[in-house]
């Protein structure tokens, strides 16, 4: 294979950046080391690399302030980030300061192909670990939170990274079975979105009748039924500017799902026996 580009592997294990050099040569590619961040920047002002494998747990500077000096320097090379531990605040934050992808060790030699290929633009050799890692793990805040280093597991972390970075009036559709998370998914969004201090609001569509549902989504003024005493404020009106999740909602009758789709299209609603457009 024909030499592609020069690749500068950083990382402070001698033994790891070695393995990671030869699968890297095996692709064409030339490699340099680094095993420090003073010792990167001297190679990326020498001779700006075409693709920068990066760890993140080094001592010194950290793989998050050396991809941030990288981008200092308006160095526009791809950067793949590398770390031992798999979590989706590591992935968020790689894909949120800039980093081209993610992987997680221990690496293989599929791993890594399928990186520089994709880099590259050249097709996918499929991968040596098909193993789906499950939910796992707790936060700091005692809630639970999303783990795992397989090869799907981090697809999903990017992919919540890229959702979290777009605006925050986007309707974003989660699918899964029940149990796998599609929770856990609404509030990584929220968490790594540009607003995680802004109210998240879930509310089980099934949990509810539909003559409740829809008071308990849009609100409703005094005297819209029976026992309506007081206006109330609905979920959507709770969850301004925050995140609402809505679960279960394929189980939604066409006539609050033709009101949802409004909220959807035009971001508009009334409460519930009101004529004030929210």
């Amino acid at each position: 294979m024909s030499m592609q580009g020069d690749v500068l592997i950083i990382d402070d294990d001698p033994s790891f950046s070695y393995l990671l050099r030869r699968i890297v040569e095996k692709e064409g590619f030339t490699a340099q080391t680094a095993s420090s961040g003073k010792e990167a920047f001297e190679h990326v002002d020498a001779a700006p690399p075409s693709i920068v494998f990066l760890d993140l747990m080094m001592p010194g500077m950290s793989g998050f302030e050396v991809l941030e000096g990288l981008r200092e320097r308006n160095l526009t090379v791809p950067v793949v980030v590398i770390t031992a531990f798999g979590s989706i605040d590591n992935a968020v934050k790689s894909m949120h300061m800039g980093a081209a992808d993610y992987i997680t060790k221990p690496i293989d030699n599929v791993k890594v192909q399928n990186v520089l290929r994709n880099l590259m633009g050249n097709a996918d050799i499929g991968t040596a670990d098909g193993d789906l890692d499950g939910l796992h793990g707790e936060s700091e805040d005692g809630k639970h939170t999303l783990l795992g280093s397989s090869p799907q597991m981090q697809s999903i972390f990017k992919l919540i990274g890229a959702v979290s970075m777009t605006p925050n009036d986007i309707p974003v559709l989660i699918t899964g079975e029940s149990g796998t998370g599609k929770e856990l998914i609404a509030r990584a969004i929220h968490k790594n979105s540009g607003y995680p201090e802004d109210p998240f609001v879930p509310i089980n569509c099934t949990a509810l009748p539909e003559t409740l549902l829809e008071s308990e989504l849009f609100g409703h003024e005094i005297g819209a039924f029976a026992g309506a005493k007081d206006r109330r404020k609905g979920r959507f009106e709770h969850a301004e500017k925050g995140t609402i999740f809505l679960d279960e909602i394929g189980d939604l009758s066409p006539a609050l799902q033709q009101k949802l789709l409004r909220v959807l299209l035009d971001r508009e609603y009334e409460r519930l026996g009101g004529n004030e457009t929210l």
